[in-house]
Order: C-alpha cells, then sequence, then structure tokens
C-alpha cells in the first residue's frame, strides 16, 4: 500500500505536466482567435457644440447635438438631431439638421440619417435656399453633400425636384440634381 500511493501520485503528476505541456503546445501551434470588441458605447457627449476654424482663424464649420455615442469597436460616433454649419465669408452660412448621424472614426464620412433640410438665408445679392431631402452623405472636409433620395429645392418663387443631389457648399456653391428634374424657375429682374 505504501508504494501505491506514491507510484499513484506520481502517475498523476505526469498526467497533469503532460495536460500542461499539450495544452501550452496546442496554444502555439493553433492561433486563437482575437477577441472582437463589441458595438458598445465608449463614451458619451450631451449638449456638444464644436467649431473647427479655417487657415485664416475664421470659422469653417460648426456642429451641435444634444447627444453623441462614440462606439468602443469601430470608433464611429452616432448623433441625435444633429446640426452642421458650413461658413463661407461675405456669405451666410449653410444649415443642415437631420434627424439623425453616423460619423466615421476618421471623421471624413458622415451619414445624416431621415430627414434633413439644407438651408441658407437670404443676403444682399444672394437668394435664399432651402432643400429637403434624405439619407444624405456628407465629406465635411470637402463641403460635399450627396443622396439618391428625392429631393425638393426652393428659393423664392422658383421650385425643382429630382431625384439624387449633388452639392459642393464651399467655394464653388453648385447644386446638381441628379435625374427625373423638374423645375419652376422665377428670373429676378431689375426695376
Amino acid at each position: 500500500m505504501r508504494f501505491v500511493r506514491p507510484a499513484l501520485s506520481g502517475i498523476l503528476a505526469a498526467v497533469v505536466a503532460a495536460t500542461w505541456w499539450l495544452a501550452e503546445r496546442g496554444a502555439v501551434d493553433e492561433p486563437r482567435p482575437a477577441a472582437t470588441k463589441a458595438h458598445v458605447p465608449e463614451y458619451f457627449a450631451r449638449n456638444l457644440r464644436t467649431t473647427t476654424m479655417d487657415p485664416q482663424g475664421r470659422p469653417a464649420r460648426s456642429l451641435q447635438t444634444p447627444l453623441l455615442t462614440r462606439y468602443l469597436d469601430d470608433e464611429s460616433s452616432e448623433l441625435e438631431t444633429p446640426v452642421l454649419t458650413v461658413f463661407k465669408e461675405g456669405e451666410p452660412p449653410w444649415v443642415i439638421r437631420s434627424e439623425r448621424a453616423w460619423v466615421s472614426a476618421d471623421g471624413d464620412t458622415a451619414l445624416l440619417q431621415g430627414k434633413v433640410r439644407i438651408t441658407r438665408e437670404a443676403a444682399p445679392g444672394i437668394r435664399p435656399v432651402t432643400i429637403d431631402t434624405s439619407n444624405l452623405q456628407v465629406r465635411p472636409r470637402d463641403d460635399y453633400l450627396e443622396t439618391a433620395e428625392f429631393a425638393t429645392l426652393v428659393s423664392q418663387q422658383s421650385r425643382a425636384t429630382g431625384v439624387g443631389v449633388k452639392a459642393w457648399l464651399g467655394k464653388e456653391n453648385r447644386i446638381k440634381l441628379l435625374s427625373q428634374a423638374r423645375g419652376h424657375y422665377e428670373i429676378d429682374t431689375p426695376r
């Protein structure tokens, strides 16, 4: 009986050592999949207001939202009822509102989701503009917008509709309806 216990203990120790060795060897030979990060909020910001400046120190763009949520896995952000303002020297700013938005981790792409309204107030020599559409893709650094959705453009007594819009709100100030464009245009005549 005295020899059985040490022998049994030795066998158990050998089995534990062999199991440990095989487990370690298996871990080296078979890479374990990396743990994926869950799509969970990393942080929140309430009543956020931010402004970016141009090289001359003037406001270029501003963003307001009652709630921004940044996600851990892809570092994207979601915003509730955001308001993006694009400033242009000597002209009224363009103001873009949507129901919600998604912004990429690098900030190069924003998807304005739901109903979207783009406005510019009137100024001397500048007509007011209102554009209603939905699901708009924005490249903020380029002041460029586009959608494949139906859009309505109103400027004083002129009105245009179409499917799909491309708009350059920076230096060019150009809006293009892509298809099924229809409009009624009134030209200002000098008095």
